[in-house]
């Protein structure tokens, strides 16, 4: 039985994804989800109070595959420096082959944060992206012992600034940045860049 739900969660999950990553929350509707996914809107909300709790679900499975990405990446780094190097690098990778999801979290934060910080769903992105910086914090200081990154720095601070310029710019909409930019730069080269900063100002 509760495999059975769980089944149909994840179809209805994956139905709505595909909506809202082609046309965004506003122009995705529940009769459209519901026609995608072959339920009815009553199944439907038997699963999802609403559109938004839909939402949110898509906006944490974003932010899973970013920490996944993250786990991934360090698998066989030695120093800390370069565990954060391997996060770097997935990330700028990640940013080219999958933009969707970084506009579904940013819409999903941005909107959650200016309305509603107790629902459920914006709790458990919160407390993922909590954890995403638990992780650089711990790897910044793994450098700092292992002599991969300088001694001088403040950790707290230093994990909470490269968080925000990981996740910053990844949720960053390149659509609009690139209006800036010259016709010979990319934004994918702007973005990889600023991380490269980043780091060169850590390494021992």
């Amino acid at each position: 039985m509760e495999r059975e739900r769980e089944r149909k969660k994840e179809e209805i999950l994956d139905a709505a994804e595909k909506l809202f990553l082609k046309d965004g929350f506003k122009d995705t509707s529940m009769d459209e989800i519901a026609k995608k996914s072959e339920f009815s809107k009553r199944t439907i909300y038997k699963y999802f109070g609403s559109k938004e709790e839909l939402y949110a679900a898509i906006a944490l499975r974003g932010i899973q595959l970013f920490l996944h990405v993250i786990l991934d990446s360090i698998k066989g780094q030695n120093t800390g420096f370069d565990k954060l190097k391997s996060i770097a690098t997935s990330i700028v990778n990640l940013k080219k082959i999958n933009k969707n999801y970084a506009q579904v979290i940013f819409y999903f934060l941005t909107q959650s944060a200016s309305k509603n910080k107790s629902t459920e769903g914006f709790k458990n992105c919160q407390k993922l992206i909590e954890n995403i910086r638990d992780l650089i914090q711990k790897f910044i200081e793994d450098g700092i012992n292992d002599g991969s990154i300088r001694k001088d720095i403040d950790v707290k601070k230093m994990a909470l600034a490269a968080q925000s310029i990981f996740m910053g710019l990844y949720l960053l909409d390149n659509s609009i940045y690139s209006n800036f930019l010259p016709q010979d730069v990319t934004f994918n080269e702007i973005f990889e860049y600023n991380i490269n900063i980043l780091l060169s100002l850590i390494k021992f």
